[in-house]
């Protein structure tokens, strides 16, 4: 499989983090790497996220309705 990076940045979100981190709005207390790619042959669309190590908000795995569908 050939993929063409289509998107590739830390991603945000509003997670479940300490008290202060939800009773404040502005602050989005988990991230991750997010990267969009295309499959050259199939033309399939994949999702990638990579979870950035200890201390980084809630897993990405825990989250992907809230990364997938932010205004859901």
């Amino acid at each position: 499989m050939y993929f063409k990076v289509t998107y590739s940045a830390i991603y945000n979100w509003k997670g479940s983090g300490t008290e202060r981190e939800q009773n404040d709005p502005s602050i989005m207390d988990s991230f991750c790497h997010l990267i969009i790619a295309q499959e050259a042959t199939t033309e399939a669309i994949w999702m990638v996220l990579v979870d950035q190590g200890e201390d980084t908000g809630v897993p990405a795995t825990n989250c992907m309705q809230h990364i997938a569908c932010p205004n859901a």
